[in-house]
């Protein structure tokens, strides 16, 4: 220690800088303590308040169930509904509702709940996962359904009426493409409807219990597609003619669907090499005329013009093993198929031809 005391003195101070220092941290600490407590609290509101507006908009998306499921609405929707499917034209719905105004009351009750709707969701009031669960399909059937009434109404009155609806549907099919995957369906009318024959198409086992019974509304079936095919204990290959549906107005073609991968579709596609896969769920009526939901896609396999025969066509035979897997298969799906087959094959004139067959081409022929 030097004889003046200076160590002492920078000793002491500099025992006082660590104590001061200490206070320091120490009050910083507490700062930092009662900040990070501060925004915890601010945290915890907000997430309260979250919760309550959460909780608020699912309780009113869940009161629009209620508001469709009312006797008032449910009376709208059927009356609705009867209209829609009493007339197949825009024309004829659109006559009919000149002359009736308890139909034009019913119609504008039920559109103004998915304006309503549409409204609640585009503003946020309602919960919009919770409305798209719980609407989805009925927002998309039914905008499709009565799209050409909204566009005759605005035509003629206002050109943003029901845009709510129409903004709730945009937004569930843009969503859906995204996210929804899509439901494939294959009509079966001939040789598919038998289940022998369709597990071989498919490639797994198919169950009569997987058909799904339909008619296929302004179609009828004909046998006017031509496929090479080997009659057993013929050198020579021959033309059979095959069932095709083709268009035909008026006519309710009884029939049944299948819901497929898209890997078994393509398999299909293979096996009717003939025929071309086209989109008929406009067109399809489930039992008491229902329409297939809007996620869904239902093709048929319609033939080819190159490949179709006609009545007078040289050497083109009906295969009596072919019209019998058909029959069998109708029997158990709709019987009352059977006498339309029946009547189809003599409409048809073409000859029998009977004994097992196979047909010429080797990929087709391993499908079947």
């Amino acid at each position: 220690m030097s004889p003046d005391g200076t160590d002492r003195a920078v000793g002491d101070k500099g025992r006082r800088a660590v104590g001061e220092r200490g206070r320091m941290l120490a009050t910083n600490w507490s700062t930092w303590v009662e900040m990070f407590l501060g925004l915890a609290e601010i945290g915890l509101l907000v997430a309260a308040v979250y919760l309550i507006i959460a909780q608020f908009t699912r309780s009113r998306a869940s009161m629009y169930i209620e508001r469709f499921n009312s006797s008032d609405a449910m009376e709208s929707r059927v009356a609705v509904d009867r209209w829609l499917e009493a007339h197949v034209t825009a024309k004829a719905r659109l006559e009919e509702l000149e002359r009736d105004p308890a139909l034009r009351t019913h119609l504008r009750r039920f559109t103004n709940l998915f304006q309503e709707l549409g409204a609640a969701y585009q503003f946020g009031v309602a919960h919009r996962k919770t409305v798209r669960v719980l609407f989805d399909a009925l927002v998309v059937m039914y905008w499709e359904r009565l799209r050409f009434w909204v566009e005759d109404y605005r035509a003629n009155s206002d050109p943003t009426l029901y845009s709510r609806f129409e903004y709730l549907y945009n937004e569930i099919r843009t969503r859906e493409r995204k996210t929804r995957p899509r439901l494939d369906y294959v009509v079966a009318y001939g040789s598919l409807m038998n289940p022998a024959s369709l597990s071989a198409g498919l490639g797994r086992d198919a169950s009569i219990d997987e058909l799904i019974p339909i008619e296929v509304v302004d179609w009828e079936r004909r046998w006017t597609v031509g496929e090479t095919v080997r009659l057993s204990g013929a050198g020579q290959t021959t033309t059979a003619a095959f069932l095709n549906l083709e268009p035909s107005p008026g006519q309710r073609t009884a029939a049944a669907m299948i819901r497929v991968s898209r890997s078994e579709l393509a398999r299909l596609t293979v096996r009717e090499k003939n025929y071309d896969a086209r989109d008929l769920r406009d067109a399809v009526r489930l039992i008491g005329g229902r329409r297939v939901g809007p996620g869904a896609a239902v093709w048929c396999f319609v033939g080819r013009r190159r490949h179709r025969v006609i009545a007078g066509d040289d050497d083109v035979v009906v295969l009596e093993e072919y019209v019998s897997k058909v029959e069998q298969a109708a029997e158990r799906i709709d019987p009352t198929m059977i006498a339309e087959l029946r009547a189809s094959v003599a409409a048809a004139g073409f000859e029998p031809a009977s004994g097992p067959y196979q047909f010429a081409d080797p990929d087709q022929r391993s499908l079947v």
